[in-house]
């Protein structure tokens, strides 16, 4: 005996994932490449005081990045920045845009450690649970969908910025990169 949800579940699924739905993997790589282009430049903006004053010094480098599942499309070339404060140096990597929970990553790394930063539609840290429907009724115990689910992933890169990643679970929000956010966890990266 067939069960009616599971045989839906499964007719959508397949819809989601048939073959003629085709990845275009270059023009993400492309708007990936474009938002770490777009933050590199604001970065240098916000440290161009402090460059000007002899206090830092950034230098951009080529990074080779390999993404196994994008195929033709999956090694390519991005920037790395690297700031140098003192004798300490703290670099901006990025990691790749296929990850979970975000849209892509950057690592800022020095010698204090190191903190995730993701290209990301929503602040909300990202959180994985299974959902279990345990009423008939239609709308009650129904999981919400978010609201950027009917939006292409190509789109939702478009519109996204860049967060940092909570180093825990106390914080449930991802802190939104300024600034004054960047130079607040910059600092930290350093030896005072």
């Amino acid at each position: 005996m067939a069960n009616g949800q599971f045989t839906e579940f499964l007719k959508k699924k397949q819809a989601r994932e048939t073959p003629n739905r085709t990845i275009d993997w270059e023009k993400r790589r492309d708007i990936w490449l474009d938002k770490v282009k777009s933050l590199m430049l604001e970065i240098n903006n916000w440290l161009l005081p402090y460059q000007d004053q002899g206090l830092l010094h950034t230098q951009n480098s080529p990074h080779s990045i390999y993404e196994e599942v994008m195929g033709k499309w999956g090694r390519y070339e991005a920037t790395r920045m690297t700031i140098t404060i003192g004798l300490d140096t703290v670099s901006l990597t990025p990691v790749g845009m296929v990850i979970l929970g975000g849209l892509g990553r950057m690592d800022l790394e020095g010698p204090l450690g190191k903190i995730k930063m993701v290209l990301s539609d929503t602040d909300q840290k990202p959180s994985f649970h299974v959902v279990r429907i345990t009423s008939t009724y239609p709308g009650e115990n129904t999981p919400q969908t978010p609201d950027n689910e009917g939006l292409s992933i190509e789109n939702r890169m478009t519109s996204a910025n860049w967060y940092f990643v909570p180093p825990d679970e106390r914080q449930k929000t991802m802190l939104r990169v300024t600034a004054d956010t960047f130079t607040e966890q910059l600092q930290s990266l350093v030896r005072p």
